[in-house]
């Protein structure tokens, strides 16, 4: 829109000027004595400067000067006018993207915390739920799949050893059932009376 405004305001100016030309060059005491001076003339007169220094005497030149006038204030009100609504729909985007980042991120938390919580509900029948608490963690085989002897266990970092267990039986941990506890420091053949108890 801005260079099309632009664009025709100069051709406005080129068309004046001629105009203004043809029709002054024949006068008395005239002041348009080459295509420059009508030039300089339409500039300042499109721009709505006026400085008087050249001015037309004939009527029709004076007519023209009116239109020249009017098509200068349309002009160069019309370029302000779209600056000034672009300026303003640019600071109204911002502001309406400061909003939106502001609220963005406590409606991402909230969504969030709603689906760990429905996801970590025993009660939910979802299927797009990971229940990793649900599924039973993989025993390691008898067979060895790795070149070495070292078990699908030992191989992790975070395995912990009770420094006081090792070389006994004596199990103790908190996650092992009492009942597990005593079949395992109980001899083989108590093994199915601790069970039944």
């Amino acid at each position: 829109e801005l260079i099309t405004t632009v664009y025709i305001g100069f051709l406005g100016l080129i068309i004046s000027s001629f105009l203004v030309f043809l029709v002054e060059k024949d006068a008395e005491n005239t002041k348009f004595k080459t295509y420059a001076d009508a030039l300089w003339w339409g500039v300042i007169t499109l721009c709505t400067v006026g400085y008087g220094d050249t001015v037309p005497q004939t009527w029709s030149g004076k007519l023209i000067a009116a239109f020249c006038a009017i098509l200068g204030i349309s002009f160069f009100a019309l370029p302000a006018g779209i600056l000034g609504s672009g300026f303003a729909l640019k600071v109204q985007q911002q502001q309406r993207q400061k909003h939106l980042n502001r609220r963005r991120v406590p409606a991402a938390m909230l969504i969030q915390c709603v689906w760990r919580s429905y996801a970590a509900d025993e009660n939910s029948m979802s299927i797009a739920t990971w229940k990793r608490h649900m599924t039973p963690c993989p025993s390691p085989t008898t067979e060895p799949r790795w070149k070495n002897n070292t078990s699908f266990v030992s191989r992790f970092s975070t395995k912990r050893r009770d420094r006081s267990s090792q070389g006994s039986n004596n199990i103790q941990s908190p996650m092992v059932p009492r009942q597990l506890r005593k079949a395992f420091t109980a001899g083989d053949d108590d093994i199915s009376d601790s069970f039944n108890r």
